[in-house]
C-alpha cells in the first residue's frame, strides 16, 4: 500500500469517466461549484449526483440566497434522511472501462477538500487490471441501496445512465458483505458500513477474530462526552495499551472514567498538523481506528465514522458511514500514514480545553426534524412534481419561492401523494424552491430546490451528447472550421418530421446520403 499526501481531484483523469456518484454530510455551494464541478466538467464528467444528509441539506435551505446552482448547473442534489445522521464521504466515478473508488473522511466543502487534516483511500478500477474489482462491487452494492431508494430522475441518473455506460459494473465478481478481499501477499481489505442488522463495531470484531491485540490507537476529531465508545473499545480488548488522538477543538471524552488506563496525545503536536496561514493550525477531521496484534499484523480502520456510539455502531441508532478496513502484514503503518506517537506530545485529559457545545449535527437534526421529508421537486413543462417520504390526508399548501426566496404563491391540495404532480400557472423559470406547510401555515416538510427535468437530461453521459457539447463549445470560442462536423447532429427524428419532410430531405438542405449514413462514433491512501 502506497502512503503519500494527495489532492483528490489530481487522481481523476481526463476523459476517463462519464458519471459520478458523491456523498457527503455537509456541503458548500459555492466551494462545491467554483472548484469541484469546474474540476469534473473539464476532465469531462457530465453526469454528477450528490447524496448529501437530509437535514443538513434542510439547514442550508432556511438560509436559501438563490444562488444555489448559478455558478455551475447540471449536477443533481439529493436529501437522505436516516433516523440519525447521513454520514459517508464516499466518490465513485465510472468510466467506460474503468472506475475510481474514492473513500474517507471529508466532506464536500472547502476544508474537507483542503483545510482539514483527512485521510482518504484511492482504489482503481480497469477493465484489463481487475485487482480491485472486489472492492469496487462491494461499494456498488452500498451505493445502489441509497440509488435504488431515490426518487425522480436522479434514480435514472444513478441506476441506468451509469450501468448502460459502464457494462463493468454488471461483470463485478459478488462478494459476500463485510468479509476481507486478498489484495496481495501482504494485504486485504473490507468495505464497512452501518446497517439494521450489522454495524461497523461487530464486523471489526468478526474480521480481528480470535487474534490477541496489543495495542490501538483512536484518531478522531469527535468522541462522545463520556467515552462510552472508548470503554467498550477497551473492555474488548482488556490487555491492549491503548492511544488517544485529541484535537480540543472538536468534542473530547472530557468525562470519561478511568481516563488512566489510556494514553492522550494532542493532534497539534503532531508533524502531520500543518501551518495554514493567519496563525492557524489545520483541524483534525481524519477518523482511524488501528489495531496491532501479538504477531504483529496490523488493522486499520478509516473512512467517515468517528469513534463514537453513533459512529461505529455501539449505539442501538448508528448513523448512516462508510469506512475501510485493512489487514496489513507490513509494518509501522501508523507511522506511514503520518501518525506518529512522540512522548511530546503526550498530555493527560485534564490538560485538554473542553468545548461544551452540543454536536452540530444534533443541531441541525432537531432544527429540521419534519413530518413529511420532501426528497425531489422536478418541473417537466408545465408540470411540477413532489416526491415525498409519505401521503398527507387533509388539506395542505405547497409554497412556492422564487429565486430571491420570497414567496410566489401558495398551492391548496385536499390531500397529498408519495408523487404528487401539480399544473403550474406561473413561469417555471421563477420557480426555484417548495416548502409543504399545513392549513395552519404550519411547515410539515423541509424545504427543498426544484429541478427542470428537461436540462437535467442535458447531462445524460451519452458520447455523442458528450461530443456535441465539445463542439458547440468550439464554435462558442471561433473555433469555426469544426462547423461541418455539426452536421450528422441534425438529423430529426422521424416522429418530428412535419408534413412529411425533414430539415435534411427538404431542398435547400440535400446533401449525399452516405455522408448522412456516416457513423459519427469513430492504491492509496492520500491527503491525510
Amino acid at each position: 500500500m502506497v502512503v503519500k499526501r494527495n489532492n483528490i481531484l489530481s487522481l481523476i483523469g481526463n476523459g476517463r469517466y462519464h458519471s459520478c456518484i458523491l456523498t457527503t454530510f455537509s456541503f458548500d455551494f459555492y466551494f462545491f461549484e467554483m472548484k469541484i464541478m469546474k474540476w469534473l466538467r473539464s476532465c469531462g464528467v457530465r453526469n454528477v449526483n450528490v447524496f448529501i444528509d437530509g437535514y443538513f441539506y434542510s439547514e442550508l435551505m432556511q438560509e436559501a440566497t438563490g444562488y444555489e446552482m448559478k455558478l455551475s448547473t447540471g449536477y443533481s442534489l439529493y436529501p437522505v434522511f436516516e433516523k440519525e445522521i447521513f454520514h459517508p464521504k464516499i466518490w465513485l466515478l465510472f468510466g467506460g472501462k474503468e472506475g475510481l473508488l474514492i473513500v474517507g473522511s471529508g466532506n464536500l466543502t472547502n476544508s474537507g477538500n483542503g483545510g482539514n487534516d483527512e485521510i482518504w483511500g484511492a482504489y482503481h478500477f480497469d477493465v484489463t487490471q481487475p485487482q480491485y474489482a472486489p472492492v469496487f462491487s462491494a461499494a456498488w452494492d452500498y451505493i445502489s441501496q441509497i440509488t435504488n431508494a431515490a426518487k425522480g430522475i436522479i434514480n435514472e441518473k444513478t441506476t441506468h445512465w451509469i450501468t448502460e455506460y459502464s457494462q463493468w459494473l454488471m461483470e463485478l465478481p459478488k462478494v459476500r458483505e463485510f468479509q476481507f478481499v486478498n489484495l496481495s501477499n501482504n494485504e486485504n481489505i473490507a468495505f464497512l458500513y452501518n446497517t439494521k442488522y450489522s454495524t461497523i463495531w461487530q464486523q471489526i470484531n468478526q474480521l480481528i477474530g480470535n487474534e490477541k491485540i496489543i495495542e490501538i490507537t483512536a484518531v478522531s476529531p469527535y468522541y462522545d462526552k463520556h467515552g462510552k465508545a472508548l470503554e467498550v473499545i477497551r473492555s474488548t480488548f482488556p490487555n491492549a495499551q491503548i492511544n488517544v488522538i485529541l484535537d480540543d477543538r472538536g468534542l473530547i471524552p472530557s468525562l470519561l472514567p478511568n481516563d488512566n488506563k489510556y494514553t492522550f496525545y494532542d493532534w497539534k503536536k503532531m508533524d502531520v498538523c500543518k501551518d495554514i496561514g493567519e496563525k492557524q493550525l489545520s483541524r483534525l477531521h481524519a477518523k482511524i481506528l488501528y489495531f496491532k496484534t501479538q504477531k504483529n499484523i496490523e488493522y486499520c480502520l478509516f473512512g467517515s465514522a468517528n469513534i463514537t456510539p453513533a459512529g461505529l455502531g455501539i449505539s442501538s441508532n448508528p448513523n448512516a458511514e462508510a469506512s475501510i478496513f485493512i489487514k496489513s502484514n507490513e509494518e509501522e503503518l501508523l507511522n506511514r500514514i503520518g501518525v506518529k506517537l512522540k512522548a511530546s506530545g503526550q498530555k493527560k485529559l485534564s490538560q485538554f480545553d473542553i468545548n461544551n457545545g452540543t454536536s452540530a449535527e444534533k443541531k441541525i437534526v432537531t432544527n429540521n426534524s419534519f413530518i413529511i421529508k420532501l426528497l425531489s421537486a422536478e418541473i417537466n413543462f408545465s408540470t411540477l412534481t413532489l416526491y415525498t417520504s409519505m401521503g398527507f390526508d387533509t388539506p395542505i399548501h405547497v409554497a412556492m419561492y422564487g429565486g430571491d426566496n420570497k414567496l410566489l404563491k401558495k398551492e391548496t391540495l385536499n390531500s397529498l401523494h408519495v408523487q404528487q404532480d401539480i399544473k403550474l400557472d406561473i413561469e417555471e423559470n421563477k420557480l426555484r424552491y417548495i416548502q409543504i406547510q399545513k392549513a395552519d401555515n404550519t411547515f410539515l416538510s423541509n424545504k427543498i430546490m426544484v429541478s427542470n427535468y428537461l436540462s437535467t437530461t442535458k447531462t445524460h453521459p451519452n458520447p455523442k451528447d458528450a461530443e456535441l457539447e465539445k463542439l458547440c463549445g468550439q464554435l462558442q470560442n471561433g473555433e469555426l472550421q469544426n462547423v461541418l462536423d455539426l452536421l450528422p447532429y441534425a438529423i430529426i427524428d422521424e416522429s418530428e418530421k412535419e408534413e412529411g419532410a425533414s430539415i435534411l430531405n427538404s431542398s435547400k438542405n440535400k446533401i449525399n446520403e452516405g455522408e448522412i449514413k456516416k457513423d459519427v462514433n469513430q492504491t492509496k491512501l492520500v491527503d491525510l
